[in-house]
């Protein structure tokens, strides 16, 4: 058992579930669902949105093209973007 509290974190997708379901959350909607409230907080799962990511892999034939992915795979280059960084 916790001796003072415990932190949950399920991430974006999970988090207002797991609230709602401890009881944190809009009374009224939890009182719908026969779920005590323990902390009334109304903005609890309300304006989620999707967030589409669509991820682009293209791969290049030519030989005089330096991508950053080369470049990162190098630590020499690792050390010239550092310095880039930096000033």
């Amino acid at each position: 058992h916790a001796e003072k509290e415990v932190v949950l974190s399920t991430g974006a997708l999970g988090s207002a579930q797991s609230l709602l379901l401890s009881g944190i959350g809009d009374s009224r909607h939890l009182k719908e669902h026969n779920i005590t409230t323990r902390i009334d907080l109304p903005g609890v799962g309300r304006n989620l949105h999707d967030h589409l990511q669509i991820r682009s892999v293209f791969k290049l034939n030519a030989p005089d093209v330096w991508t950053l992915n080369q470049a990162t795979q190098s630590y020499i280059e690792q050390m010239k973007m550092g310095l880039e960084y930096f000033l």
